[in-house]
């Protein structure tokens, strides 16, 4: 049923609406639609491409800690001396209006911050180990600043064709699967939209029949 239907406009407003149905359903020519369309797909080649490159990224990110792992455990040892060791907290709710009754997502990390020198040359990380560190217990978190409280003396590994690359404890517990996940998750999507961009932007779907 019309929208309008039973209604009577007054004679002085009939021509206004008529030209108003008029644009309503006036249609895209031809060229008009492939204009459109070809913004359309520029923007999902944009969109395909960006997710293409973050997923990659955080993939090589992922593969690199995974090898580092692996490989740290027959790297130069060398000491080092604990300069800042704390709990960090993160929370993932906090700029956002929860409901009654929600608990907020609040994770904790141990933060142990390094220096040591390698051929004179003196170095700073963080690198406590390449496998994640399970969970956000707040437990966790205090054991490695315990572990590791400021001012000790520790032995660390390092990279020797990068000494700036070191960690605290070598080797490969677990892989953080859900990052690899995520990351081939970008990818794929952004393949995605890079080869359907030409049926999602069809011009024959902005053309009038």
């Amino acid at each position: 049923m019309s929208m309008d239907a039973g209604l009577e406009f007054p004679k002085k407003h009939r021509r206004q609406v008529a030209v108003f149905r008029l644009n309503m359903t006036k249609s895209m020519t031809q060229t008009e639609a492939e204009e459109y369309a070809t913004k359309i797909q520029k923007w999902i080649s944009r969109v395909s491409i960006t997710l293409i490159v973050l997923g990659v990224v955080f993939l090589i990110s992922s593969l690199l800690n995974i090898y580092y792992g692996i490989t740290s455990k027959d790297w130069p040892l060398t000491q080092a001396v604990v300069t800042e060791s704390f709990v960090s907290k993160s929370n993932a709710d906090s700029h956002s209006q929860t409901k009654p009754g929600n608990r907020r997502v609040v994770s904790f990390s141990p933060i142990i911050k390094y220096a040591y020198s390698v051929d004179g040359e003196i170095f700073e990380n963080d690198e406590i180990r390449f496998s994640a560190i399970g969970g956000s217990s707040q437990t966790e978190a205090r054991r490695y600043v315990y572990k590791y409280p400021k001012g000790k003396r520790i032995t660390i590994y390092y990279s020797s064709f990068s000494p700036k690359k070191s960690v605290i404890e070598p080797g490969l517990t677990n892989i953080n699967g859900g990052a690899i996940a995520g990351a081939l998750f970008l990818v794929l999507m952004g393949f995605s939209f890079h080869s359907a961009r030409k049926i999602m932007a069809d011009p024959q779907y902005f053309v009038g029949k």
